[in-house]
């Protein structure tokens, strides 16, 4: 087995990662797990030398990720419709109470 880059084996992209228990929703795909994408996450800070807090305390989180695109879709005007598509949210509903503030 060799070596990456990072000095971590490598099988093939995303081997270490587990897709056990998680699906996306479509039938014969799935996702991986939210841990090991956090792991993956925290992996990828350190690679790059970024903190995972910062000087606030924060964390960084996957989900910080989604929230962001969700605001830049709405900010640039794109259709709530197409928001609760792209971040895969069950209900328009859900969407509209998230990204607008009525």
């Amino acid at each position: 087995m060799a070596a990456s880059p990072t000095g971590r084996p490598s099988e093939r992209p995303g081997a270490q990662y587990s897709t056990a228990g998680a699906t996306s929703g479509q039938k014969g795909i799935s996702s991986p797990s939210p841990l090991s994408t956090s792991d993956r996450l925290r992996d990828d800070l350190a690679d790059a030398g970024l903190p995972e807090y910062d000087d606030e305390g924060y964390t960084l989180v996957f989900h910080s990720f989604r929230d962001t695109t969700g605001t830049w879709l709405c900010e640039n005007g794109v259709d709530l419709k197409v928001v609760q598509e792209v971040l895969s949210y069950k209900t328009f509903a859900m969407t509209a109470g998230r990204y607008t503030h009525a």
